[in-house]
């Protein structure tokens, strides 16, 4: 019994939804991570700078508290910031800390 030509009315009258994707469940349950990349990071942090700046200010940035549980190095940022964030890639440690910037290690993981 085929689903082709001659069964196709079938299937669209009656199952629909045959031809549907299904999504991988993890088996370990859970939420998904929320995450961010750097690109967004940049944008959030250009906003919360100070008007008056001097090079050496960093602008601290709390994703944990935004809601975000992981930081990817896609992207690129330019200002030095302070970012506290339950884990975050390597990548993205590595160009925070070439822009001037640093990553609160409070329970982070790398």
């Amino acid at each position: 019994m085929g689903r082709h030509k001659h069964g196709w009315s079938y299937v669209l009258r009656y199952e629909p939804d045959y031809f549907k994707k299904v999504r991988f469940i993890s088996p370990r349950g859970g939420e998904e991570p929320s995450i961010l990349n750097l690109k967004q990071l940049e944008e959030i942090a250009f906003k919360l700078r100070p008007k008056k700046r001097t090079s050496k200010t960093k602008v601290f940035v709390d994703l944990e508290q935004m809601g975000y549980t992981k930081l990817l190095g896609g992207g690129k940022i330019t200002l030095p910031v302070s970012v506290k964030v339950p884990s975050c890639s390597e990548m993205a440690l590595r160009k925070i800390e070439e822009a001037g910037g640093e990553v609160l290690k409070e329970g982070a993981q790398v």
